[in-house]
């Protein structure tokens, strides 16, 4: 995703999140900071994505790899499965809650 610049993503997601505060901005700056290993801010991003637009089913499998990294597991497994209430058909969900359940996360 990031591929070496990750300072530099951060801060356009950073700035089309500032210009256009969106689900889809939230969700965006939500997983480059999941993918740095910022946590809590990843999940505070992507929390609001889930409360701006509460069927993004993106952002609800992002928030559940964020929660399930901080071992908060169960909180994850509700996001996935909210996921999965809105996309039947989605595998990272799917994937994740097999995961999960086989202690794997």
């Amino acid at each position: 995703m990031l591929q070496g610049r990750t300072t530099e993503a951060l801060v356009h997601y950073e700035t089309a999140l500032r210009l256009e505060p969106s689900a889809k901005a939230h969700k965006n700056l939500g997983l480059a900071l999941l993918y740095v290993r910022q946590l809590p801010e990843a999940v505070a991003h992507l929390e609001q994505a889930v409360r701006i637009e509460p069927d993004f089913a993106t952002a609800h499998e992002f928030l559940g790899d964020a929660l399930a990294a901080q071992g908060r597991q169960a909180e994850a497994v509700a996001h996935f499965q909210r996921a999965l209430q809105i996309e039947p058909g989605s595998e990272h969900a799917r994937r994740a809650l097999e995961m999960l359940s086989a202690g794997v996360r």
